[in-house]
Formats: C-alpha cells, structure tokens, sequence
C-alpha cells in the first residue's frame, strides 16, 4: 500500500497549510468582532445578533477544519492514521452544520431588514430580541435539517481515501441544499437592492408631504438607508463567495461519477479544496466588511485590539453627578433619545 503522505499528496498539504494560516487570523478577526459587537450598539440589536450569529458561526467552520486537517497533517508527516471514521465523521457533520448554517446568513439579514422597512414607526425605538431570535432559531432549523438530509441518505464512500477525506454526505441532497441556497442568495440580493431603493423613496415622498410625518420614522428610515448601505460590502462579497464556492461543489458533483476514483482526484482534488480556502478568506474578510465604513466600528476595533479605554463603557465613579444624584453625563444613546423625543415633540407641536 502507498504511504499516506502519495496519498494526500503535497500539493494537497501544501493547500491545507495555507488554509489553516488563514483559518488563524479569521479566528482572531471573528473573536474581536465579537467583542466589538458586545461592546458598541451601533446597529439594531437584531441586527448585531444576526451578525454575531455569522461569527459564531465562523468560528465553528475554523474549529471543524482545524479537527479535519489534523489528522491529515500527522498522516502526511508520521504516516500515522489517526483519524477514525467516527471521529472524522463528527468533524465533517459539525462542518457542514457551520456552513449551512452560514450559507442562510444573507437570507436572514435581509428577512430582519424587511421587517424594518414593513414596521419602520416603531422597529428602531423598540429594542426586542424576538425578531432576531425567530431568525436565528429558523436559520439553524434549516441548517440543521439540511445537514440530517444529507446524513439519513449518504452516498458510498470510496475506500482509498482517508477517513478525514471522505465526504459524509448524499449528492442528491448536497445538490439540492446547494440549488436551493445559491438561489436564496440570489433573491436575497435583488431583494436588499430593492429594500435600499423603497427605503430611498419613501424618505423623499416623506419629506414632501403637506402633513409631515413622526420624525421618529423618518429617522428610522434614514438609519434603514445607512444601515443597508454599510452592508453593502458584506452583502455582495457574500454573494459572490456563495456563488463561486456553490459552482465549484456542483462541478464537483457534476463530474464524480464520470471519472475513476484515482483520475478524480488527481485532476480536481485541488479544485475542491478551493471551496474550503474560499471559505476561509471570506471567514477572514468578514469582520471587515462588516465594519467597512462604518467609523464607530472601526473605533471600537482599535480600542479592543490597542486597549484604549472605551469612553461608553468608563468607570461609572468618574461620570459627574449632581448634587440629587443625576448623572450629568448621560450615555450617548440616552442622550439621542432625549434630542429626537425633544424634536419630536417640536415638530408635532400644534399650530
């Protein structure tokens, strides 16, 4: 029998060292993201967790990879298996969980900025987890049931590969999960540019009206405005990543079953593993996109990785007060709150 290193083969090693290089720094961007988000409130609160959902999930491919390629990485060096088919099947499932999971992340945050366009007189000023939620616990159900598709109806496994190489999965449902998820994708996409433009219309016709409206929602649409445009980047490298990793799968699938095992692998092991570093790239990119633009964001990520001492978060001793107790420095969301109720109170007031 062929050592194990012919059969991963150098160049494949070469690839999964590349990958996991990546797969560190999308680690620490994703953890600081985190902290990021916890500490400023610069989106919507269901906005920020749909985001933060992104990174957990992230993180979860980095740490599925890291299990997969482990054992690849010893069985190259040592020419030692010590992969098991049911550890590496655990790894392969957790895997796919996270990018299913992952692959849904457009269609909810463009589902959450729906219901913020459709209810845009209160959704800013009420801060409630329940559409956020809803979104996550839908998002994980459909990730989670894609992933039992593809366990209950697995194809055979070619027995020359390594436990760790084999892919736990059906084609017909890996097929149809992916035909399914590019084409959510694409609607998603025609349906955030279509958002950004109703958003634009209606905060023009407002402003013309004879009665003008609330100016809570004429807030509230702006922010939905900039909102979608700070997503802007995210939403289209999300796209274009989810279409160049789904085609290169369903060429994959395409091809698997007209070739030899042997020629199989040696014409397009390579080409798969691209899927994987495209995933990392974008796992890497996305805390940045994500703040693309968005100076509050960017702020608060220097001040995690620096330690500057974040002003919103300062020792409560140190804020004045007066002599009832009141704090004469109110948090700048309390103060915004306090300038627009006043404004709104001028802007409604009877003539």
């Amino acid at each position: 029998m062929a050592p194990l290193s012919e059969r991963i083969g150098g160049i494949s090693m070469a690839l999964y060292n590349l990958e996991l290089l990546i797969l560190l720094v999308a680690n620490v961007s994703c953890l600081l993201f985190l902290q990021v988000l916890r500490r400023t409130k610069c989106f919507h609160l269901n906005l920020r967790l749909l985001l933060a959902n992104f990174s957990f999930t992230f993180i979860l491919v980095i740490v599925s990879r890291y299990l997969i390629i482990a054992p690849l990485w010893v069985a190259y060096a040592f020419d030692i298996d010590v992969g098991g088919i049911p550890y590496c099947r655990f790894a392969k499932t957790l895997h796919d969980t996270a990018i299913y999971v992952t692959g849904l992340g457009l269609a909810v945050l463009v589902i959450e900025r729906t219901v913020a366009t459709l209810f845009v007189r209160i959704y800013e000023t009420t801060e409630r987890r329940s559409v956020g939620m809803a979104l996550l616990v839908l998002q994980w159900v459909f990730g989670l049931l894609f992933v039992l598709a593809n366990q209950i109806d697995a194809a055979d496994q070619r027995t020359e590969k390594l436990a760790c190489q084999m892919e736990y999965t059906s084609h017909r449902a890996l097929l149809i999960s992916l035909l399914t998820i590019i084409a959510m994708d694409a609607i998603a996409m025609l349906v955030f540019l279509a958002l950004l433009k109703i958003n634009q219309q209606n905060y023009r016709s407002r402003a013309r009206q004879a009665t003008h409206p609330k100016l809570s929602e004429r807030y509230q649409t702006a922010e939905n405005i900039r909102a979608t445009r700070l997503l802007f980047p995210l939403v289209v490298a999300y796209l274009l990543a989810s279409l160049l990793a789904g085609g290169i799968l369903l060429f994959g699938l395409y091809n698997y079953d007209k070739t030899s095992p042997r020629a199989f692998r040696l014409r397009y092991r390579a080409v798969f593993q691209s899927f994987d570093l495209i995933t990392a790239f974008y796992a890497a990119m996305f805390p940045y996109l994500a703040m693309y633009g968005h100076s509050s964001l960017l702020t608060a990520m220097k001040s995690t990785i620096f330690g500057a001492k974040d002003p919103v978060n300062r020792d409560p001793e140190s804020i004045p007060l007066s002599m009832d107790g009141r704090r004469l420095v109110v948090p700048p969301r309390r103060e915004a709150e306090i300038h627009f109720a006043h404004l709104d109170a001028i802007w409604n007031r009877p003539t």
